[in-house]
């Protein structure tokens, strides 16, 4: 499978915390790392701190409840796409996809 991005972040937000995974791919091997940050404020500017270092150009969310709003609102300072999966749609595209 060809890759189409080389750094990528993924978070699964809760309400007290947020676990983030980033994803390098170099050539064959792919490295991941994972880390978790609290809802706070420091918590999330610490979050895009790490994100912006592990230069992601792309960081994924499943947007559940409104957990992710206060989220967008600091991640969308970051210098990479931020992009919110709703889980409405995600279920629909899943069972639509050609197998």
């Amino acid at each position: 499978m060809e890759m189409m991005y080389e750094r990528v972040g993924g978070l699964d937000v809760h309400k007290a915390t947020i676990v983030a995974c980033v994803r390098i791919g170099t050539g064959r091997k792919v490295t991941r790392e994972c880390r978790t940050f609290e809802t706070t404020t420091d918590g999330l500017l610490a979050l895009l701190a790490w994100l912006v270092g592990s230069r992601c150009s792309h960081v994924a969310m499943e947007a559940t409840g409104v957990y992710w709003m206060p989220v967008w609102k600091i991640l969308g300072d970051g210098d990479f796409v931020l992009i919110v999966a709703m889980r409405r749609i995600s279920r629909t595209f899943r069972a639509v996809r050609p197998t």
